[in-house]
């Protein structure tokens, strides 16, 4: 009896999941405008630091992005999409980090572009 006993309870051991802990990283977050809109298509790159590798990923139709299986260590975080401002951010990931990184877009109205004068034309007016 002692011995279908050990034998069940060896049994019901092996079967429980192994929680371990990986050996990699996660950042994950929302896209979004000024008012706090979610743009949907913004492209995300997470590029490292010491590698240059980069891995890209598309916002989804709420905003939201994920890339998950990062090796620990620096990395930059550039976003952009039509109409706004890129976003450029720097991630220190650990082993086994789920990073959040949220990016708020700026609207491109309000940023004028650099404007170099050809001095061949004359002064330079702006309206």
């Amino acid at each position: 009896m002692l011995r279908k006993f050990l034998c069940a309870s060896l049994l019901l051991a092996l079967s429980i999941p192994v929680c371990a802990q990986s050996n990699y990283a996660a950042v994950s977050g929302s896209v979004y405008d000024p008012q706090h809109r979610a743009i949907p298509g913004a492209s995300i790159q997470v590029i490292s630091t010491a590698t240059g590798a980069k891995r890209e990923v598309t916002s989804n139709e709420n905003g939201i992005y994920e890339v998950a299986g990062l090796l620990p260590g620096e990395y930059q975080l550039h976003v952009e999409h039509a109409g706004f401002a890129a976003s450029d951010q720097r991630l220190q990931l650990e082993v086994g980090q789920d990073a959040s990184a949220d990016i708020e877009l700026s609207d491109l109205a309000g940023v004028r572009p650099a404007l170099a004068p050809n001095v061949m034309d004359g002064p330079l007016v702006l309206l």
